[in-house]
């Protein structure tokens, strides 16, 4: 049981094995609801359970079915189709059964849900039995246990990849807005660097549809370079005139060599973003440093638009203190500095 991975294999496969090992005619694992307030079948091997799958059986989680005593009380519970236990079999999916045993399953205090066995048989399970099987379902605890944690992890993990993606993507599409396309030619002997906005035809397809162009020659083709999803660029890879029309091999090797390439050229992004950052950290720090090494508030103001000022270039930077907080008193009180583009604070 533990070697599934998928939990809906897991209890699917569980059913089966011990049908094959243990012969009994109905196996069915019950899973709790999010409320603890119903058993949910949630798998089985018999083909009357089959039909109550499709027909979302569930047990209300009580003394009224065996089910819903073992996962009341975390206690087994056997029933045999004679005296007052008789009731619980009066199912026209199961008709056969003549004994029925259900284990709880729980891990760490925890109640998942149910094991339930039948047999066609009366009196069909032993001491042996029960404490064979009440070891097969604390095995099956934790191996569903372990199946909605290395679930939980996966969709964790999709999540943080999908945000991920969504924030390289937009810090793609701002810089490819924000600066001028560039672009290497590397022929023999030696790279040179092109700045044209125009793109060869089929390097422009490429780049716009994110597929593989060939190009009419059969000895050109243009890659594109994606990171996450979103295309950056694209490359564009010509035989000599006297070399053979691409195989797909050597196209698979192109796409190898691009989505190297878009990895390299994100790790160079998220290096450059740190680079920023950490810069603009150590500018704020510097000029928190200035400022409090001043005492006086007219100082303070004065320091403050002149650090910026000079920092930010040619941007015109306004501080100003309001006597009242939401600024609606009377008789408030203003003082404001003002930096232009000169580099001179203005009072």
């Amino acid at each position: 049981m533990t070697s599934f991975r998928s939990l809906s294999e897991l209890l699917q496969q569980t059913t089966y094995l011990i049908n094959e090992n243990f012969g009994y005619y109905h196996v069915g694992i019950f899973l709790l609801d999010e409320h603890k307030e119903y058993a949910i079948l949630t798998a089985t091997n018999s083909t009357g359970g089959l039909r109550m799958l499709e027909n979302n059986h569930q047990l209300k989680v009580s003394e009224t079915s065996i089910v819903g005593y073992a996962t009341q009380n975390a206690k087994a519970r056997i029933a045999l189709d004679v005296g007052k236990d008789a009731v619980y079999f009066d199912n026209p999916d199961l008709p056969n059964t003549r004994s029925e045993m259900a284990l709880p399953l729980v891990v760490g205090g925890q109640i998942l849900g149910a094991l339930d066995v039948q047999s066609t048989e009366s009196q069909a399970f032993s001491e042996e039995d029960v404490a064979t099987l009440q070891i097969l379902a604390e095995q099956l605890a934790v191996a569903i246990q372990n199946a909605n944690l290395l679930n939980e992890t996966e969709k964790a993990l999709e999540a943080a990849r999908t945000v991920y993606g969504e924030i390289s993507r937009d810090a793609w599409i701002k810089i490819l807005r924000n600066q001028p396309r560039v672009g290497y030619l590397a022929t023999p002997p030696g790279t040179i660097q092109m700045h044209s906005e125009v793109l060869e035809t089929n390097l422009a397809k490429a780049f716009e549809t994110g597929d593989v162009v060939l190009g009419s020659d059969n000895l050109t083709i243009s890659v594109p370079i994606k990171v996450r999803g979103q295309t950056i660029g694209a490359m564009r890879l010509k035989k000599s005139e006297i070399a053979e029309a691409w195989t797909q091999d050597e196209t698979n090797l192109a796409i190898a060599l691009s989505d190297q390439l878009s990895g390299a050229l994100e790790s160079a992004r998220l290096y450059r973003e740190s680079q920023q950052r950490a810069a603009r950290e150590s500018l704020v720090s510097d000029i928190s440093a200035r400022i409090s090494a001043v005492s006086h508030t007219d100082a303070i103001l004065r320091e403050t638009v002149q650090e910026l000022g000079q920092t930010l270039g040619k941007a015109s930077v306004t501080f100003q203190l309001l006597g009242s907080a939401d600024g609606q008193a009377k008789n408030q009180e203003k003082r404001s500095e003002s930096l232009d583009g000169t580099g001179k604070a203005k009072k």
